[in-house]
């Protein structure tokens, strides 16, 4: 008498399987939604202290042209459109990235708890001497509050 040999699966071994996977799948996902939170806040940690170092820069890079030279005085820098609210965000928005939720990393105002977008808003003028621009980190995520930096040019 020949035995048959036995191909396939049987529909216990299928739903072991299955009930394995379950359990794996049970674990994974919310390990993995942590992790997009983590990797968001992260993203919008970077942005928001990115943005303020900036513009500090700028500040210096701008008082150090004055000393020497390349401009003729502040309101020249004034005049350029760079440092205005707009300007401001398009420079930053041109060194690339975006907002964890789609769409630019920096915008006009106040920061976007849609997106998770940095708001900024420029007031004074350097020729002034009170120019400033504050940076708004949203309240989206972890972060339990929005937060603020300021770049200041009487800090420089």
């Amino acid at each position: 008498m020949k035995t048959k040999l036995q191909r396939g699966f049987t529909l216990i071994e299928l739903m072991i399987v299955i009930a394995i996977i379950g359990i794996l799948g049970a674990v994974a996902v919310p390990a993995y939604q942590d992790y997009i939170e983590n990797a968001n806040m992260s993203k919008i940690a970077h942005h928001f202290a990115e943005g303020a170092r900036f513009a500090e820069n700028e500040m210096r890079k701008i008082q150090a042209d004055a000393a020497v030279g390349r401009i003729a005085n502040l309101a020249e820098a004034d005049g350029s459109g760079d440092y205005t609210q707009a300007g401001l965000v398009s420079l930053l928005n041109a060194e690339g990235g975006a907002a964890p939720g789609g769409g630019p990393a920096y915008v006009e105002g106040a920061g976007s708890t849609a997106t998770g977008a940095i708001g900024i808003t420029v007031t004074g003028t350097f020729a002034g001497g009170d120019w400033s621009a504050t940076f708004e980190r949203p309240a989206i995520y972890g972060f339990a509050q929005a937060d603020t930096k300021d770049a200041n040019w009487t800090d420089i």
